[in-house]
């Protein structure tokens, strides 16, 4: 028996984008697909389809203009106003000149990704020559004095104060990850200072999100997305924000699975009511 979809969402992307199963949303909309909520991938005004509701998903640190443009003729557009989401636009722990912190500090590229999307999009248009480079690669000093002059010269990459999370030898990374009012939120372990997927040894399922990182995430204007925190010294500290969140190209674990489905009905508060 035929169903017709009852809502229709339309995801805004980039057109370089390759948007697929790397993508928490991709597999968040496989659900909504299940619910009969029409999905329609949309790179520009050509790509216009009337939708209930609009989800910004642009892969790259600044949202181009005529992709906001875009965004603003659905009746409602998640993540839709998110234009910048740079270190220097984000964060609160930057450090400008190495007289102004005399602790440990670490040195990270201003774009989302260590700019690989980016960089890959300047290599496409490079027919020869060098193109251009990306690095995701936090180097942690013991005194901001020891910071190359380079990094302080250029734009490329920031500086901010060190605030990790320790428990005992181990620390400490905070993932939450939300759509509307349905979220997720996890602790991470790892021996190295810097806490990333590959050195990760233990991950642990937490409830409470600090008042502080929520108000973040009201402040910037985030509807879906993921943030990176951490409890240093008693106090939140937002490491990094992420409007694209990946899960890699992999099969599909029991907890990601969940965490999916848990992602997945934030849609409805949204829908919930004609737009």
């Amino acid at each position: 028996m035929y169903h017709p979809f009852v809502k229709r969402l339309a995801i805004i992307v980039h057109p370089t984008d390759h948007y697929d199963c790397r993508y928490v949303l991709h597999r968040i909309s496989d659900i909504w697909l299940r619910r009969r909520i029409a999905i329609s991938i949309v790179t520009s005004e050509a790509d216009y389809v009337p939708s209930d509701l609009g989800i910004m998903h642009v892969d790259l640190t600044r949202v181009p203009d005529e992709l906001l443009a875009l965004a603003s003729r659905f009746p409602l557009t998640l993540n839709g106003k998110l234009d910048d989401s740079s270190k220097r636009h984000i964060s609160r722990n930057l450090i400008c000149r190495p007289s102004d912190f005399d602790g440990p500090v670490i040195v990270k590229s201003n774009l989302n990704a260590g700019g690989w999307r980016e960089a890959q999009l300047v290599n496409d248009r490079v027919a020869a020559g060098r193109g251009a480079s990306a690095s995701n690669d936090y180097r942690v000093f013991e005194c901001a004095c020891d910071v190359p002059a380079a990094v302080w010269e250029g734009t490329d990459y920031v500086v901010e104060r060190f605030l990790p999370e320790r428990q005992g030898e181990f620390f400490c990374l905070r993932t939450w990850m939300f759509l509307g009012t349905s979220e997720t939120n996890s602790r991470s372990l790892s021996r190295e200072p810097v806490v990333k997927l590959s050195n990760i040894i233990g991950r642990e399922v937490i409830s409470e999100v600090p008042d502080e990182i929520r108000a973040m995430r009201a402040q910037f204007g985030f509807d879906f997305g993921k943030f990176d925190y951490a409890i240093s010294d008693g106090r939140p500290v937002l490491y990094d924000v992420n409007r694209t969140p990946m899960v890699g190209g992999g099969p599909t674990s029991r907890a990601l699975q969940g965490m999916i489905e848990v992602l997945s009905t934030g849609i409805d508060g949204f829908l919930e009511h004609p737009l």
